[in-house]
């Protein structure tokens, strides 16, 4: 079987997307360590500057080390023939092709699960301890560990179960059905996950009565902002960092506030990061994002529609065409990887988002000192860099560099 083209395009593509993303945290990384200005030292002393950079140093190292391990194991798996090894064991192991399907794309999860967790413990026992971040136990990392493969592999299942049956009972009609089914199950996972998911992994309790809760009623009262209660997780249990968001839509919609977030920012601060949150709601960029999204899923059903058909796609993974359940790991794979050279498009549009969040922010609370200083301290709380190189913004920094982001409010 000659299939050395097809495959010699493939790992080029995966060798590039490596080689690109490698070279944008490089540089990077060099950018962090430029001194700052007087301006910008006012926002990070020299001292902490260096720690930022060098945490960012030791994450792209181990970043680096995992990407070249996948991509090794990538290469052996097509250049050993070991794609086409496993498709021929699951099609042996069972008639139906729905079976054969889950069986190979759970083998290839698995190993790939495998080789993740050292670096998931490294990570977060190593490198987050470091720098005083981590909290989390052994035990709660054991569990986040079971219950999110639980979860993803529930999920996962029923989702790639009703794609393989939708390609295989429907043809060419199948990509159309596939994403009606997918969009709707989406939409309910959002809508529900704050009362049935987001449980599992971060307990949830009411922000008791006092000035804080106080002010931000307050505040989404006069926006008209229906809230499901303001709720406190904790994340104390698992890192240092700090952050808040809103999750769900409609009545099951929640402000979720780290519990360091509460410790560390005084109420004003807290308010002014809230409203910014708040802000993605009212400006609808959450509708628009979650349109967008259904958009592209419908494209990206009809690409793989028109891939599991395509010879080559089997040809590049040195497999045989067989099974359209295995086509579309095959597909999935494939178009996942390309789509990094689309991803400048959603970090531009999720910046510009920021921006306007930040607007609106300012304009309701009339406090934009509040969000800078916020800002300011979430910046340094969870040691992120103030030089960023423009190739990594462009890339996939789904927030502005904190500099941008402070320079219309800094003299208010």
């Amino acid at each position: 079987m000659n299939f050395e083209t097809p495959s010699c395009c493939l790992i080029s593509l995966f060798i590039a997307v490596d080689l690109i993303e490698t070279l944008a945290q490089y540089l990077n990384l060099r950018a962090s360590k430029i001194p700052l200005s007087s301006e910008l030292r006012e926002l990070q002393s020299p001292s902490d500057q260096l720690r930022a950079s060098q945490y960012m140093k030791d994450r792209i190292r181990m970043g680096i080390i995992k990407r070249t391990l996948f991509l090794a194991v990538f290469i052996a798996l097509i250049k050993l023939s070991c794609f086409e090894t496993l498709q021929e064991l699951v099609v042996q192991s069972s008639n139906s092709p729905l079976i054969q399907s889950l069986l190979f794309v759970v083998a290839l999860l698995v190993g790939q699960a495998i080789l993740n967790i050292p670096f998931q413990t490294y990570s977060t026992f190593v490198i987050e301890a470091k720098y005083g971040f981590n909290r989390t136990t052994i035990g709660i990392f054991i569990s986040d560990l079971l219950k999110g493969a639980l979860v993803g592999g529930l999920l996962g299942g029923l989702v790639f179960a009703f794609i393989v049956r939708m390609l295989t009972n429907h043809g060419d009609q199948a990509w159309w059905m596939i994403w009606l089914g997918y969009t709707g199950f989406q939409f309910l996972l959002v809508w529900i996950a704050p009362i049935t998911l987001l449980p599992l992994f971060l307990k949830l309790t009411p922000l008791s009565e006092g000035p804080l809760r106080a002010a931000i009623e307050s505040y989404s009262q006069k926006q008209t902002f229906k809230l499901d209660g303001v709720w406190v997780c904790d994340a104390s249990k698992r890192s240092a960092k700090s952050n808040a968001f809103f999750t769900g839509f409609g009545k099951f919609r929640r402000l979720v506030l780290f519990d360091t977030l509460i410790e560390r920012h005084p109420p004003e601060e807290i308010v002014a990061i809230v409203a910014h949150e708040a802000g993605h709601f009212k400006l609808g960029h959450i509708w628009k994002l979650s349109i967008f999204s259904a958009l592209s899923s419908l494209l990206f059903f009809y690409v793989i529609q028109k891939l599991i058909s395509w010879d080559a796609l089997y040809l590049s993974f040195g497999a045989t065409k067989m099974n359209m359940g295995i086509g579309l790991t095959f597909a999935a794979i494939l178009v996942n990887k390309a789509l990094y050279f689309l991803s400048p498009i959603g970090a531009y549009f999720s910046r510009r988002n920021e921006y306007a969040a930040d607007r609106f922010s300012v304009q309701t609370t009339g406090d934009a000192a509040s969000l800078v200083n916020g800002l300011k301290r979430l910046v340094n709380e969870n040691l992120a860099t103030l030089n960023h190189h423009p190739l990594s913004v462009i890339l996939h920094d789904s927030h502005p560099p904190l500099p941008d982001r402070i320079k219309p409010w800094a003299k208010n």
